[in-house]
């Protein structure tokens, strides 16, 4: 059972509140589980670890300003969620995934975002300025994952 009165000082020390839907869940890095808040960042329900959701946002609203938009296919993942990816892959059926447990999207620091293959405008510009926001590509051939680094 998570101890629920650091978790929330962690939520309030860094500007979240219960209504912007920050909660605490399970987070695992390389293998591990541990204890992590996590936030929406879009109408869709998509969620990050509080740092990257707020570098997120100012990125989304960089994009909108330079005329663009960023559309979230894939955030944080539930262990469950992460076994049910992989399962998949390992049936032939989906998408290259790690095993649960090992996914960076598992750690909250990870998204997919539409890509089109690498060829639309919102690519190009994730390319050119991901990286003063702290995303960066780290799976090379998948062009629509992109990972907060800082």
């Amino acid at each position: 059972m998570t101890d629920a009165l650091p978790i929330a000082a962690a939520v309030l020390a860094l500007g979240a509140r219960p209504s912007d839907d920050a909660r605490a869940v399970t987070g695992y890095h390389q293998g591990r589980p541990f204890d992590l808040v996590v936030k929406k960042i879009d109408g869709a329900g998509h969620e990050l670890a509080l740092e990257p959701a707020l570098a997120f946002s100012q990125m989304r609203s960089a994009a909108a300003a330079a005329g663009g938009y960023l559309q979230v296919n894939s955030g944080f993942r539930s262990y469950e969620e992460q076994l049910a990816l992989w399962e998949l892959w390992q049936a032939g059926k989906g998408n290259r995934a790690a095993a649960p447990g090992w996914s960076n999207h598992q750690a909250g620091r990870a998204l997919d975002i539409e890509s089109e293959a690498g060829t639309n405008a919102a690519f190009r510009w994730l390319v050119d300025t991901g990286m003063r926001h702290g995303f960066v590509r780290t799976v090379p051939d998948e062009p629509w994952h992109w990972e907060y680094a800082r």
